[in-house]
């Protein structure tokens, strides 16, 4: 009797030993199936590659600065998920994007980013000017110091941007010493709208970027 004594209590010790191991397992996956929980619920987040210094109108550029293109608002916001007691993936309520600003009758610059020109961006400011009537040619224009001529009417979108460019690509061959028809850069420009331009913001700011 002592013997099958001793036996029955060795066997429900390692009954109980296996139950025990069981259990701490089971504890072990419930708390890495938190960690996965705590990943999922963060919303990932959209950035632009280099830190932003400011945020100002591309007009307001000045010559030395860089910028860089803000990311397109979201009207979507990524809908994290959560994990029920029971393990299955249940999507949360998705957040509703606050409520857009009434549009204003003034018309405002573009706004950019403003960022370190040593970090990645889209171009440098090398030039700045305001267009104003051209002396000889009365269907072109001409640069000017700034604020500008307050008297020129509004000439038309191609007539602002033909100008524009030509001018940008003279200042481009003074401001580098090169020939931009050979050059690894690649030159653009921001030009007033014409709501700009009737309210005489009638400036250009010249930019250039390195081809990669």
């Amino acid at each position: 009797m002592t013997i099958r004594r001793l036996l029955r209590f060795l066997t429900a010790l390692t009954v109980a030993g296996a139950f025990t191991v069981s259990c701490s397992s089971s504890g072990s996956d419930e708390t890495s199936d938190g960690n996965a929980d705590s990943t999922e619920t963060s919303a990932s987040t959209t950035t632009i590659a280099a830190p932003i210094l400011a945020l100002t109108g591309n007009l307001d550029l000045v010559e030395g600065q860089c910028y860089a293109k803000l990311p397109p608002p979201s009207t979507v916001v990524d809908e994290p998920t959560t994990t029920t007691p029971g393990g299955r993936a249940q999507a949360t309520e998705p957040t509703v994007p606050p409520t857009l600003a009434a549009p204003t009758s003034t018309p405002r610059p573009s706004i950019v980013a403003l960022v370190d020109c040593g970090e990645a961006n889209q171009g440098t400011v090398y030039a700045t000017f305001c267009l104003g009537p051209h002396p000889e040619f009365d269907d072109d224009l001409t640069a000017e110091p700034c604020p500008g001529n307050v008297e020129i009417e509004y000439p038309g979108d191609r007539t602002i941007r033909r100008a524009a460019a030509r001018i940008c690509l003279q200042r481009f061959g003074e401001r580098f010493n090169e020939d931009y028809a050979t050059s690894t850069k690649t030159a653009t420009e921001f030009v007033p709208t014409e709501g700009l331009w009737r309210l005489e913001d009638r400036r250009v700011v010249c930019l250039v970027s390195t081809v990669s």
